[in-house]
């Protein structure tokens, strides 16, 4: 009885390092994802995995970042989690990861997004100009570019690239120019420590 029972605890502590040693390892851990099955040819685009909550797709990237939870509309927070393996498809590095939330009451052609990407690693996107640089919170520098009803701010924290989008395609509810920088820099700021 005594073995069996130290025999299930060394398994179990086997186990929990191996999980725990991915996430210290700087690698992506995708025993709780789903693989986003890709047909075609696939050398040149990432490999897409997606989670079924917030929650592990925090624990599965080799990364930590904080999300925001104070959102400009009403919606269930976060609803989308998707993880790409970038460059090298299978070295689990190169890790970006996407979530979206989308207002409650909504429709095909009325809603409000939020789109956030955190990348651990240089993106670049040739000829994109922006138009505004901002300081964040704690002197962070951030571009942002936009307009009424949508924009984007992009930023660099802990080694980490991090870009947030807004849109707005509510039509009876115009989102000024002023007020999509005020929503982007509000959320941007609850990612900063």
């Amino acid at each position: 009885m005594k073995n069996n029972l130290l025999i299930t605890t060394i398994i179990g502590l086997g186990v929990l390092f191996a999980g725990c040693q991915q996430q210290t390892s700087g690698l992506l851990n995708t025993s709780k994802l789903e693989e986003e099955q890709q047909v075609g040819q696939t050398d040149n685009i990432p490999k897409v995995y997606h989670a079924p909550s917030l929650e592990v797709a925090l624990d599965a990237v080799p990364f930590q970042v904080k999300v925001p939870t104070e959102l400009p509309f009403e919606s269930n927070g976060f609803e989308v989690f998707e993880i790409r393996d970038w460059f090298e498809r299978e070295d689990k590095k190169d890790i970006s990861l996407t979530l979206q939330a989308i207002n409650k009451e909504r429709t095909d052609n009325h809603f409000q997004l939020i789109e956030v990407n955190i990348s651990d690693f240089e993106v670049n996107y040739g000829g994109v100009t922006p138009s505004d640089e901002i300081t964040l919170k704690d002197g962070i520098k951030a571009v942002y570019n936009g307009g009424s009803n949508s924009g984007g701010i992009t930023f660099s924290y802990n080694d980490l690239i991090v870009e947030i989008g807004y849109l707005n395609r509510d039509d009876s509810n115009k989102v000024s120019e002023e007020r999509v920088l005020e929503i982007l820099t509000n959320l941007a700021n609850q990612m900063i420590d």
